[in-house]
């Protein structure tokens, strides 16, 4: 019933009325943190290179845990923006939906979020974790500045992300707020580039009236935050048409996007006549009203960037990290890996491989019990451990720093 009523609902729209941060932040870190740029470019060189390599049409479902931090002002649970856990779940598969293509008007990204059942510490959690930010100067008046500006009194992003944040080699980290406040007024959300796969303060933004089953804003985020740009990106604050000479290059990096400036959001644009220009004015990257969809590009796009971030797991939520199935045990320290891998139990011999992110073996070996594998000649990045034996295969992720 639940997925008919969204059906219909998505069919209608949602008012997209708040505008997104993001593009906010991301110029404001171009110009003040040094190394961003460059590693924006570098991050783009690989997603355009598995792109061209073709390995994002792999039919395999990327599973994201995601921790859930409600900072709040004192409100008993399910109160004002101290949202209860039952909003959270919905919006969370809200989101999954979106990303599924519920609507059937896009493309599934085959990729699925789920709370985290595991703490960083190894212990059993719901993935919601609830902090008090009464005694935060500013905060409850004001709420988060996302980035520097003379007219915002409240909380710094990253002070705000300091009272609760998990390690980002493991979690995808959003933050439900009371308010966010930008030079532009007040905002429903933002999200960082994974400009860098450590960099503690990647995750999501986004206020608590927005985070529910009823909002575009959570799927609109999520995707900045696999590195997909506003369909309109170029278009000067809706002064002029998106650059679009090399589609994989210039506006928003995708093929099946028209670019347009962010008020098309009717039948054409005077900035392309490439169709169907609803992928555009109807695509979850816009500004526009009725938002359903995420193109088979952006699908590729995000699974290209997804397959270089750390907490990406192939095994289905409910099993993240795990990796104990009822025939084969696999283990090994340290993960992140630096120099050797050591394997420090199996049950039953087997064969070990480890693939990189393009889908290439790198190393093929019969296991038992006990080996150490040298990967001191592996460069740094995501990849994926596999060991068969004639009952099962086991697979798990591999971090090389």
């Amino acid at each position: 019933m639940r997925k008919i009523f969204f059906l219909l609902l998505l069919s209608g729209g949602c008012t997209y009325a708040q505008e997104c941060g993001t593009d906010e932040l991301h110029q404001y870190r171009m110009q003040h943190e040094p190394g961003y740029a460059q590693q924006l470019e570098e991050l783009e060189s690989q997603i355009q290179q598995r792109l061209a390599d073709r390995q994002t049409t792999v039919n395999e479902t990327y599973y994201i845990p995601i921790v859930v931090h409600v900072i709040n002002t004192g409100g008993a649970v399910g109160t004002g923006n101290n949202i209860s856990n039952s909003q959270i779940t919905n919006a969370i598969d809200g989101m999954n939906d979106r990303f599924a293509n519920l609507t059937g008007f896009g493309a599934d990204a085959g990729i699925v979020f789920c709370l985290a059942d595991t703490d960083p510490d190894g212990n059993p959690t719901t993935g919601i974790v609830r902090v008090n930010a009464t005694a935060v100067p500013g905060y409850a008046q004001y709420g988060v500045v996302h980035s520097a500006s003379p007219t915002c009194l409240g909380v710094s992003s990253n002070t705000l992300k300091d009272l609760s944040k998990w390690p980002v080699y493991d979690y995808y980290n959003i933050w439900v707020v009371n308010s966010i406040c930008s030079s532009s007024g007040s905002l429903a959300g933002y999200a960082t580039y994974p400009n860098s796969t450590d960099n503690p303060y990647y995750g999501m933004v986004i206020r608590s009236d927005y985070f529910s089953i009823l909002q575009t804003t959570p799927a609109h985020e999520m995707g900045h935050g696999l590195f997909l740009y506003h369909t309109f990106e170029g278009d000067v604050n809706d002064t002029t048409c998106p650059g679009n000479t090399n589609c994989n290059l210039f506006g928003d990096r995708v093929c099946d996007t028209p670019p347009h400036k962010r008020s098309n959001c009717g039948t054409t644009t005077e900035c392309s006549t490439q169709t169907p220009f609803a992928n555009s004015a109807h695509n979850y990257m816009s500004y526009c009203s009725v938002r359903n969809r995420f193109t088979q590009n952006q699908s590729d796009r995000m699974r290209a960037t997804v397959s270089s971030l750390p907490f990406a797991n192939v095994e289905p939520c409910g099993t993240l990290g795990r990796t104990e199935t009822a025939a084969v045990r696999v283990d090994w320290y340290p993960n992140p890996a630096n120099g050797k891998l050591n394997i420090i139990g199996t049950e039953k011999q087997g064969r070990i491989e480890i693939w990189n992110s393009h889908g290439q073996m790198l190393y093929e070996s019969s296991i038992d019990k006990a080996d150490t594998i040298d990967i001191s000649h592996f460069a740094t990045g995501v990849y994926l451990v596999k060991f068969h034996n004639q009952e099962t295969t086991t697979t798990k992720k591999l971090i090389i720093k």
